[in-house]
């Protein structure tokens, strides 16, 4: 009897230290613990947005990882992710490696994305079509086997093929279907320990621009220059306490994408302390201090700069472009463009990357409300450049363009003489550069005035006129097209 207890024991003992083998001589593999993790196990997440293409994020994850395996549903993350982007990595606590735990398999899955695709996911099985009568009193159900859908569904339906259907589709139950956009990562780990998990991805619909407010003194020459920020999010999920970095550049991106422009439905304006700006490769930084949030749906402004600058100067600009058909009316009148100048520079208590964006300049006299005369959207520019906006034409100031004279000496060589009368109704005197372009190889045969060679097709002259005067410069050119 002893001896037999000894042997059920030592039995029992030999078979818990053997592997579980199938019932084909197998080891069986321990089940993945299917687990996830939501928004409330956030630790961080940083988002770096550009001004155009999808913006890169890093978002860290508290996570006790499972073992030997697990399988991580990882939720609350945008639906407009590019999956071919996604990189998954593990860290201990200090920020170290773990050994022996290896991140298997990483997918982005939201199935909701299309009727396709959930479609797909019941073809063999069986679905039920419903029709509605044309009062839509009486409805009418139909059982049927989805075939295929590719193109289009394909049903059996009392053993007959059915390529569409007039009803439409009411699946049995959600077989699975990822029903909010969620990252799936597979893992291996030697023993259960926590990690922060951060998944680094790309995703489209959270964008950024820059935009100005230029208000101009009494006297012109110095004005109040601030910049806002606006960060936008409409990729489907929520960022709390996020850090957010932008990126003034030009990004070279890989031209089979379309990467379409936020639609923004809400804006909060939000003062902080002033953004950090920093050189990166070719390209700046701006850091938005501190951790914000910023919902679906929303945009926000961030302050970036406000300075009162000086050395602000006005020019007009009367452009004239030669016509050589001969056919011109004799007379015609010119704009006279006014813009706004100013160096970026640290002696004119500038100094700063300006992003590209949108120059607003509005005029203030005394207490009066500021007054809005024009905009236009600025290049990057970069310190010690100039900024020139466009703000409309002048009133007071007037052009009137007449061709004189007229000559075709051959067939591609032409002679034309022209005089630009400018008068000037302000009370003070102004100057006015009359920029005109000319093309193929041209030459100046006379000129009332001096000018200067701007570019390859393009000559300028300044005029100076006083305070209620008129003037008239007249050339005469020749060119060969």
């Amino acid at each position: 009897m002893r001896k037999s207890i000894k042997f059920l024991i030592l039995a029992a003992m030999i078979t818990l230290t053997l592997p579980l083998l199938s019932p084909g001589g197998c080891k069986v593999m321990a089940a993945e613990l299917k687990h996830s993790t939501t928004e409330a196990d956030r630790r961080s997440v940083t988002l770096t947005i550009y001004s155009s293409g999808p913006a890169l994020i890093a978002d860290t994850r508290d996570i006790k990882v499972a073992s030997p395996r697990g399988a991580l549903t990882m939720l609350d993350v945008p639906k407009t992710i590019r999956p071919e982007t996604l990189q998954v990595v593990a860290r201990d606590k200090r920020g170290g490696a773990i050994d022996g735990l290896k991140v298997l398999e990483a997918n982005f899955t939201y199935d909701l994305a299309s009727n396709s695709k959930i479609l797909k996911k019941f073809i063999g099985e069986e679905v039920t079509l419903v029709e509605d009568n044309d009062f839509q009193d009486r409805t009418k159900t139909t059982k049927a086997r989805l075939l295929r859908f590719d193109g289009g569904p394909v049903f059996l339906i009392d053993g007959e093929v059915h390529i569409g259907h007039p009803g439409r589709i009411v699946l049995p139950e959600t077989k699975g279907l990822t029903l909010a956009p969620a990252l799936s990562v597979r893992y291996s780990s030697p023993r259960p320990t926590a990690v922060d998990l951060t998944a680094v991805y790309q995703a489209m619909s959270i964008d950024w621009s820059a935009d100005y407010s230029l208000t101009l003194s009494n006297s012109g020459t110095s004005a109040k220059l601030s910049s806002w920020i606006t960060v936008g999010n409409n990729s489907g999920t929520d960022f709390r306490g996020a850090g957010i970095t932008v990126v003034a550049g030009d990004i070279n991106r890989a031209p089979e994408a379309n990467y379409p422009r936020m639609k923004r439905s809400m804006v909060m304006m939000e003062a902080s302390s002033e953004p950090v700006t920093k050189g990166v490769f070719e390209y700046y930084q701006i850091k938005v201090p501190g951790k914000k949030t910023i919902l679906d749906g929303e945009s926000r402004h961030f302050a970036y700069m406000a300075s009162t600058i000086t050395g602000v100067k006005k020019e007009y600009t009367i452009r004239d472009r030669a016509d050589y058909s001969g056919q011109a009316d004799g007379k015609t009148k010119l704009p006279v463009e006014v813009s706004v100048k100013f160096k970026n520079s640290k002696e004119n208590n500038a100094g700063v990357a300006l992003p590209a964006g949108i120059m607003r300049i509005y005029h203030k006299k005394g207490k009066e409300a500021p007054f809005f005369i024009g905009e236009e959207r600025i290049g990057n520019t970069p310190e010690g450049e100039a900024v020139k906006v466009k703000a409309g034409s002048a009133f007071d100031i007037t052009a009137t363009r007449t061709v004189t004279d007229f000559k075709r000496i051959r067939t591609r060589l032409h002679e034309e003489a022209v005089s630009v009368a400018i008068k000037n109704s302000k009370k003070e005197p102004v100057t006015v550069t009359v920029k005109s372009s000319l093309s193929g190889s041209w030459e100046i045969l006379a000129s009332s005035e001096p000018y200067k060679k701007l570019d390859a097709y393009t000559i300028g002259f300044d005029l100076t006129l006083p305070p209620g005067g008129e003037t008239e410069l007249s050339y005469r050119y020749r060119t060969e097209q």
